[in-house]
Order: structure tokens, then C-alpha cells, then sequence
């Protein structure tokens, strides 16, 4: 008798119900506006809500933080049905406690952003599934002070959960220092640049700065201040936090170009300002600008010893010039002329005997200072006035060609 009633018992418990899944249902008309304001508490999978004649977008969570749903709701529909979603199971953590638990954005993107949900820092640590509709899916999930977590081919299906496991998030790295003058003073609002020129932080009345950098792949910065050389400080081995120390700006210098445009007219030209780092053929921008059609000189100032490059770009392709300078000491100024001497430039592909037309050609200036595309004609032929003068470096690439062909 007792193992009977002992079976019994099991058999009631599996077909009593189980409790309802309680939760807050959100709805708006975009991705953009959706949030957790005027939400409405739900109770089951099987949700009924107002028809509508514009789809809209929802957002479902369950009331211990343990999931979250999101989807469309389409023209005219009156339910939400969380049992027809797929299941994707993961929970977010992050490699530092300085900045966690944070808001964290989690969004769910094919050709355009779809759907977007905020997590609070009490719900995020306690996620462990998210619900979306069947299909394939770019993930990302963002905090402020880490780096943007990015999954592409993300394909949860209804039949069976899609498993990512643990997802932790990279804090972005912290850069401290002190900036002051070959004097020792400490040199306030100096700007700490990223690579592209945005200033990133600046230091305060005692030279001290801190700044958070986008990832920590960020090669080098630059540090400048009025009047005195602009440092390029590299980057390597970065930490949670990573202390420069004392960074002294010396006095600058400034090169001179004097443009003789003669022989190619009244055109606007542009120009970038490179300097030689210490890879073969790598440099680093130091500043772009236009020169108009009046202009002859062009100076860069805030300059620190080393090895430059001048790029002049014209209108057309090939209206291409590379020019080296060098400054060896600081507080120098270096003048240099610049004679823009245009050479007719003419080439032809041949595939065996014959013009191979439409054919891609890549040229590369002398030291790789540039490079351009140029496709040949019916008869695969290119060409044009080019400036520059030296080597350069040819890479074809045409339909009838299962790899580019290289020539010097």
C-alpha cells in the first residue's frame, strides 16, 4: 500500500497546474521609443492586447528578471504569444566590478534596429533568457564604461534554445597622467587626442588628466597643448587603469611648404600632413585641410622631431604627390618649395596577347605614401596626369583573372 500511494502522489503533483508566469507587458510604435514606461502587468504566455492599424513593437519581462521578450505585434492583432518565440539562453557579466553592475542595453538588429530594451543594474545580473522570434539576428549588448558586445548570425529557433552561455563584457581601459613643459610646469587644458584627432579628455589646473578610450586595440594618443610640440605616446599592454606618469611637451616646430602651382592652374588642392612611425610604410595623420585655388603656402605648426610626409591630392586620380621633410631639432622652422610638375601617365593590361578591358588597376606611390583605382578602357588601356615621381606599384585584378597580378 505505501508504494501505491507513493505513485499516486507523484501522478496528482504532475498534473496539478503550475503557478501563472507573472510579468510587465510594454508596447510602443518604434524601437527607438520603446521603454519601460506605461507598461501594464500581465499574467500567462498568452497575452491579449488592443488591435491596432500600425504594427508595433513589445517588450516583456518576467517579474524576477529572469527573462525578457521582445517582438512585433502585427496590423490588427489582438495577442502575444510568448510560448511561439525562440529561446536564446545567456547571462551578462563583466571582466571589472569599478562600473557593474550598470544600465545595460541589450538590441536585436537585422538591415535595421528591430527591437531595444534597457536592463536596469538590479535585473541584469539575473537574466538568463531573452525571447524573440524565430530567425537570424546581429546582437548587441552595451554598458556604459565597456565595450560594445557584438554577435553576428545570432539564429535561435522555437524548437530548440539557442545556447550562448556566459557573455562578459570589456571594461574600457582608463589612461591617467600628467601633462607639464620642459620647465616642469603643469600645463592645464592640454587635449589628449585619439588617433582620428577627437579629443578624448583634457588635463586639469595641476597638467593631471584622466581619459577612457573606445577599446583597447586604440594604438597610440597624441597629446597637445598652444604653441608646444604635439607627443604621440603608443599604446601598449593596457590595464583596467594605466598610469603614463609625467609626459613633457617640448618647444615645437613648424614646416613651411611653398606650393609653386604654375603648371596645373587655379584648382583646389588637398592636403595631409603624415608622420613615419616605425612599421615599414606606416605613418600616422597629423592633419588634413584644404588648400583653395589662391593658396600657395600651407604651414604645420606644434610639430615634435621626426620624419614627415606631405600628400597633395588634385581633382583627378592621379593628381597625386608625395613630398619628405625631417625636422632633427625642436623650435626649428623648416621651409621647403614645392614644384607641382604633371607627367602624362599611360598604361595597358594585356591578358596574354590581348587588352583585357574593364580590368581593375590599383597604383601605389612611391613608399606607399598613396594609392588609387583606375579600370582600363575597351582597349585596356589607363591613364592620366600624374605628379608624383618615383616607383610605383601596379596590382591588376579582371574577370578573367582568378587572382590580381602584381607589377612594378
Amino acid at each position: 500500500m505505501e508504494i501505491v500511494h507513493f505513485v499516486l502522489t507523484l501522478l496528482l503533483a504532475a498534473v496539478t497546474p503550475s503557478s501563472p508566469v507573472n510579468g510587465r507587458l510594454c508596447i510602443a510604435s518604434s524601437a527607438e521609443t520603446l521603454t519601460n514606461e506605461n507598461c501594464i502587468a500581465v499574467s500567462g504566455l498568452d497575452l491579449e492586447v488592443a488591435a491596432s492599424k500600425v504594427p508595433r513593437v513589445f517588450a516583456w519581462t518576467r517579474d524576477d528578471g529572469t527573462e525578457i521578450a521582445l517582438g512585433t505585434i502585427a496590423v490588427d492583432a489582438a495577442k502575444v504569444d510568448l510560448a511561439k518565440l525562440a529561446a536564446i539562453q545567456l547571462t551578462i557579466s563583466a571582466d571589472s566590478k569599478r562600473f557593474w553592475p550598470g544600465e545595460t542595453n541589450i538590441r536585436f538588429s537585422k538591415h535595421e534596429l528591430l527591437w531595444q530594451w534597457a536592463l536596469s543594474p538590479k535585473v541584469v545580473g539575473k537574466l538568463r533568457r531573452v525571447l524573440v522570434p524565430e530567425g537570424s539576428y546581429y546582437l548587441q549588448v552595451s554598458a556604459l564604461h565597456y565595450e560594445t558586445l557584438s554577435l553576428s548570425g545570432v539564429r535561435p529557433k522555437v524548437a530548440r534554445p539557442l545556447v550562448l552561455g556566459e557573455k562578459k563584457l570589456v571594461s574600457k581601459p582608463l589612461l591617467t597622467g600628467r601633462v607639464a613643459s620642459q620647465d616642469g610646469q603643469a600645463l592645464s587644458s592640454a587635449a589628449i587626442l585619439s588617433p582620428s584627432g577627437d579629443a578624448i579628455s583634457f588635463t586639469n589646473e595641476q597638467g593631471a588628466f584622466e581619459a577612457e578610450l573606445e577599446t583597447r586595440a586604440l594604438p597610440f594618443i597624441r597629446v597637445a597643448y598652444p604653441g608646444l610640440a604635439t607627443q604621440r605616446i603608443e599604446l601598449k599592454n593596457l590595464q583596467e587603469t594605466t598610469d603614463l606618469g609625467k609626459i613633457v611637451l617640448t618647444k615645437s616646430s613648424t614646416l613651411s611648404f611653398q606650393i609653386d602651382r604654375t603648371n596645373i592652374g587655379e584648382i583646389d588642392l588637398s592636403l595631409e600632413l603624415l608622420q613615419k612611425v616605425e612599421r615599414q610604410y606606416a605613418y600616422s595623420s597629423i592633419e588634413k585641410r584644404a588648400l583653395s585655388s589662391e593658396g600657395s603656402l600651407a604651414e604645420f605648426r606644434d610639430l615634435s622631431p621626426g620624419k614627415y610626409l606631405l600628400a597633395i591630392a588634385g581633382p583627378d586620380p592621379l593628381n597625386r604627390m608625395s613630398v619628405w621633410s625631417e625636422i632633427k631639432e625642436t623650435a626649428s622652422v623648416i621651409e621647403q618649395e614645392i614644384k607641382i610638375e604633371p607627367l602624362l601617365l599611360e598604361g595597358s593590361v594585356l591578358f596574354g596577347k590581348k587588352p583585357l578591358p574593364d580590368a581593375g588597376v590599383e597604383l601605389v606611390g612611391p613608399e606607399h605614401a598613396w594609392r588609387e583605382q583606375l579600370v582600363t578602357d575597351a582597349e585596356g588601356k589607363f591613364g592620366g596626369d600624374l605628379w608624383d615621381r618615383g616607383s610605383l606599384f601596379a596590382a591588376v585584378q579582371g574577370e578573367t583573372m582568378s587572382t590580381s597580378f602584381v607589377a612594378r
